[in-house]
């Protein structure tokens, strides 16, 4: 019982000296000298804040102005001139953003110089795990320096078939026909297939009997392609009839129609239905299935 008591006298007055060393200490503080210094710390703070909000305003504003005036613009396509500026954009803020931090860390007094030393030794620890993104930052100027994609293309990328939502040097954005945002990092790319550039190709394909009189339809495509060419002004040339061979007692009837990318697939449609309709008008007979079904005895 007695050694208890002494336990727990010593431990309090362990715990009074504790906290009269902290009262001592707190007394001991200039108050006021803190109270200015922390005022001055936020007005500079605030000014570094306008600035930086400041030269931002001007520099986008001036970046896009330019992209606006510019001479090269009116030799470059629209979406060339998105992804440019979208790539200028993202530099500026970039190294804007790393500014404005590295003028907060100087203010509160952080010593930023033996931070890039250490992130210096530590970017060299870690070097092996940035291969990917180097590979990324690689990858990705080749991508904008060859003109490969530009926001608005529609393109195909490792079986991923839709638009041109964003691209920069570290990854490219795909919007499938779905509404789905698939994000590619710039090394995975290996293959890109550009359906924006260029003329495609709207390929209309239709089944005839092997008796049908073949100069009657060729006529009846002849004057339906020339009536339709007039809501479609994009349609290069005058489309070749191919007229191939099938299995069952069949032939292929082929339209190949060249237009501005983007439109092939409502050309397609819209000419399919228009060269039906007038072959059955015409009287021609045509298969109801692609199929030679025998009767079983």
């Amino acid at each position: 019982m007695i050694y208890t008591l002494a336990t727990e006298t010593d431990l309090l007055e362990e715990t009074t000296n504790r906290t009269n060393f902290i009262l001592e200490y707190i007394d001991s503080l200039n108050w006021q000298e803190i109270a200015i210094t922390a005022i001055i710390i936020a007005i500079q703070l605030a000014i570094a804040l306008i600035i930086f909000f400041i030269v931002k305003w001007i520099g986008t504003t001036l970046i896009n102005r330019g992209f606006m005036r510019a001479r090269f613009v009116k030799t470059t396509s629209t979406s060339r001139t998105k992804t440019l500026k979208r790539l200028t954009l993202h530099v500026f803020n970039g190294i804007l953003y790393f500014l404005l931090i590295f003028t907060i860390l100087e203010l509160l007094g952080i010593p930023v110089g033996s931070l890039l030393a250490g992130a210096g030794v530590i970017g060299l620890a870690l070097s092996l795990g940035a291969q990917d993104f180097v590979s990324d930052i690689v990858n990705g100027f080749v991508i904008l320096a060859e003109k490969q994609v530009d926001i608005g293309d529609t393109v195909v990328i490792n079986d991923i078939w839709g638009d041109v939502i964003d691209t920069n040097l570290k990854t490219t954005i795909v919007k499938t026909f779905d509404g789905a945002y698939h994000y590619i990092p710039n090394r995975k790319i290996d293959i890109i297939s550009n359906r924006s550039r260029g003329s495609m190709r709207a390929l209309v394909i239709l089944r005839l009997y092997a008796n049908t009189d073949f100069k009657k339809v060729k006529e009846v495509i002849k004057n339906v392609t020339k009536d339709k060419m007039v809501d479609y002004p994009n349609i290069e040339g005058e489309p070749n009839i191919i007229i191939e061979p099938n299995e069952n007692g069949q032939v292929t009837l082929k339209v190949p129609l060249f237009t501005r990318p983007g439109e092939e697939y409502d050309t397609q449609i819209d000419f399919y239905e228009a060269y039906l309709t007038a072959l059955n008008e015409a009287g021609i007979a045509l298969p109801s299935n692609t199929l030679d079904i025998q009767k079983q005895n």
